[in-house]
């Protein structure tokens, strides 16, 4: 359930990016700055569809990247946006899945591979919950406002 919600969310989200972004004259120089932005683009974009916060990468100033440092006009507007959408996430697959990871555990009397993976699952799900959050707490709507050389 939480797959197909993710999947869901994931492709609606790239309809959403594909008409709110190209609105944005800032978003698009960013692209046409080099092969390479454009490059980041797009393989970011796909695996969006799969997993909804890996879009966040294109504005997240890893490492000080320009491929990672995407530039908005509307910035503040859009961000609101994929906040939006990062909460339905959370809401509809991060949760669901922590729940039914932890009451799997709970339920569990011998210790055997579902054992392991449900509590695998459980700490990745719960460190991109924590990172998430972090994520959207630390921007503000002055973050879009500088672009990266």
């Amino acid at each position: 359930m939480g797959v197909l919600c993710s999947l869901i969310l994931g492709i609606v989200f790239n309809v959403w990016v594909k008409r709110n972004f190209v609105y944005d004259s800032g978003f698009d120089h960013w692209k046409e700055r080099n092969q390479y932005n454009l490059y980041s683009y797009r393989i970011i974009a796909v695996l969006s569809g799969l997993t909804l916060p890996f879009f966040r990468m294109v504005y997240s100033r890893f490492f000080c990247r320009n491929n990672f440092s995407a530039f908005f006009i509307n910035g503040a507007d859009l961000f609101l946006g994929t906040n939006w959408f990062t909460a339905g996430f959370i809401l509809f697959s991060i949760l669901p899945l922590i729940f039914c990871c932890g009451y799997l555990i709970y339920l569990k009397k011998n210790y055997d591979q579902t054992l392991i993976y449900s509590i695998d699952t459980l700490l990745l799900s719960l460190v991109l919950l924590l990172l998430l959050i972090i994520d959207i707490s630390s921007k503000d709507e002055s973050f879009f406002d500088e672009m990266i050389d």
